[in-house]
């Protein structure tokens, strides 16, 4: 191997260690993020007003839970 491919090699390790380090760190945004991109593409109506609020309203007796915790 020459110093070059070396580098890259060690280039595309260092990336792929930050990468991962991310995913691990935030995957549930990621996962979260990822829910809210495929339900919107799958139907028109899930980024609705009526919608989001419907969320909101069906989620918030777990956010005090967990902020009771």
């Amino acid at each position: 191997m020459t110093v070059e491919t070396n580098t890259l090699s060690a280039e595309r390790g260092a990336w792929l260690k930050r990468l991962s380090r991310i995913a691990i760190n935030n995957g549930v945004l990621i996962g979260f993020a990822l829910l809210v991109i495929g339900l919107s593409l799958a139907t028109p109506y899930f980024l609705t007003k009526a919608n989001l609020f419907s969320i909101l309203v069906q989620g918030a007796p777990f956010v005090i839970m967990a902020a009771g915790e």
